[in-house]
């Protein structure tokens, strides 16, 4: 039995290292980046997401998704500013970051600022 076991250890180990880590590359000229993910990503449409003191829309966002539920989420959040606008980037950032671990019912555990493609990014593991 021990042996039937072991075998079947190997057999998996050979499947799994035989797979690429990344298996889909997700391309976006529209979006403006491009991204390895583990699973086919979705693309959400784009919300309201930031609103001037007058109360009207200045940028949405779009969501790229790819998920194993119960498992992993992998997830970019593009916001599009549709007139000049002042942003704290930090701001912005944490807000993103909260309201994605809001709706999983999850909270930080670890995050750090930097940048992606020259831009202002938050890294963070829920």
């Amino acid at each position: 039995m021990q042996i039937i076991r072991i075998a079947l250890a190997l057999l998996c180990l050979i499947i799994l290292g035989t797979r690429p880590m990344f298996g889909h590359t997700f391309n976006s000229d529209k979006l403006g980046f491009a991204a390895d993910f583990p699973f086919q990503p979705t693309v959400g449409k784009a919300a309201a997401s930031s609103v001037d003191k007058d109360g009207d829309v200045v940028s949405n966002a779009v969501i790229v998704t790819s998920k194993v539920p119960g498992i992993y989420v992998t997830m970019v959040t593009v916001d599009f500013y549709m007139k000049p606008s002042r942003l704290d980037a930090t701001a912005a950032l944490t807000r993103t970051r909260d309201d994605f671990l809001k709706g999983l019912g999850a909270t930080v555990i670890s995050s750090d600022p930097g940048m992606s493609g020259g831009y202002r990014a938050l890294f963070f593991r829920g």
